[in-house]
């Protein structure tokens, strides 16, 4: 998030080339390490510490235990701690953007407009939403605990960002990907669903009444739950369709588990028009180290954080 990084500005350089991802959950840290080699990155670490610890300790075990070198940290806010708005774009210079949309929102804003921290996501280009923007708000009180957290222990803050564009890095080179997919993202706050195309984010939908996958699975005499994913699949498929006026997707992944959901997966690709298949990210990066399921949700969104690239001006 770009309307963040003025925090980190005094923080110390680190080594060229070694891209770092932290992502801080309830009780864990996951961090993912990657390093230019051959003019492409490649993972050189992907780890995961759960304790009774409070994250700054965590991180800092992973960085002794692991000996993590020195790099470009991008940090992921957790879902739970950053809210989206969808909002009119108003009509004022660039320069006085961000104020106007604070006051707009300002009713709206989870932390007040002087706790709050706002960014500004623009839709893409032709898909009829070009007269609205997404906002992203976060806490001040959150981003500069980890920024302090981050930078005392020696590392360089370089961005802090979302999940929901983060994940799109990681996808650039997943079939299809240029027609666009859909994520369905379990998380610890329940289940997203998310658009992509090329490298651009279409959609974020988040998911009332769904906790997470285990829940969805598709069993004799319980099949409410995974039923209400297949309705709000569809809806969302007709939304990008009809109201966006997009082409068809190429595919519908979701996200890594720690629990055997092929079962819904498979329920999910009888009854939708569109393929679903479970996303498998051994099958996308170059990792030093097949991850097994378990591993890949826990480390989902910090190996999205380090293959972010700057954004496009």
């Amino acid at each position: 998030m770009n309307s963040l990084n003025r925090l980190l500005a005094k923080l110390q350089k680190s080594k060229e080339g070694v891209n770092i991802g932290i992502s801080f959950q309830s009780g864990a840290v996951a961090v993912c390490v990657t390093e230019v080699q051959n003019n492409e990155l490649k993972v050189t670490l992907c780890v995961y510490l759960q304790g009774e610890q409070n994250h700054k300790q965590l991180l800092a075990k992973l960085i002794s235990d692991h000996s993590i070198p020195k790099g470009k940290v991008t940090l992921v806010l957790g879902i739970d701690e950053h809210k989206t708005h969808k909002l009119a774009r108003p009509s004022v210079e660039k320069s006085e953007l961000k104020q106007s949309v604070k006051y707009l929102l300002k009713d709206r804003l989870v932390h007040g407009t002087e706790k709050a921290v706002i960014d500004i996501v623009d839709y893409p280009t032709g898909c009829q939403l070009d007269d609205q923007i997404m906002v992203v708000e976060s806490s001040r009180e959150i981003i500069a605990n980890y920024v302090d957290i981050v930078s005392s222990l020696g590392f360089e803050l370089d961005a802090i960002d979302i999940s929901e564009l983060l994940l799109g890095e990681i996808l650039q080179s997943y079939p299809g990907i240029d027609k666009g997919l859909v994520l369905v993202l379990d998380h610890e706050q329940g289940i997203s669903l998310l658009i992509y195309r090329g490298d651009s984010l279409y959609l974020i939908k988040r998911l009332s009444g769904l906790t997470d996958f285990i829940a969805c699975l598709p069993s004799e005499g319980n099949m409410m739950m995974a039923d209400t994913l297949l309705l709000e699949i569809q809806r969302t498929l007709d939304y990008y369709d009809a109201q966006m006026r997009q082409p068809p997707l190429a595919g519908i992944l979701l996200s890594p588990s720690f629990a055997d959901i092929s079962p819904l997966a498979e329920y999910l690709n009888k009854n939708l028009a569109t393929q679903v298949e479970c996303l498998d990210i051994n099958e996308l990066l170059d990792l030093p180290a097949a991850l097994s399921p378990a591993m890949q949700q826990d480390c989902l969104t910090a190996c999205a954080a380090a293959f972010r690239r700057e954004p496009q001006l």
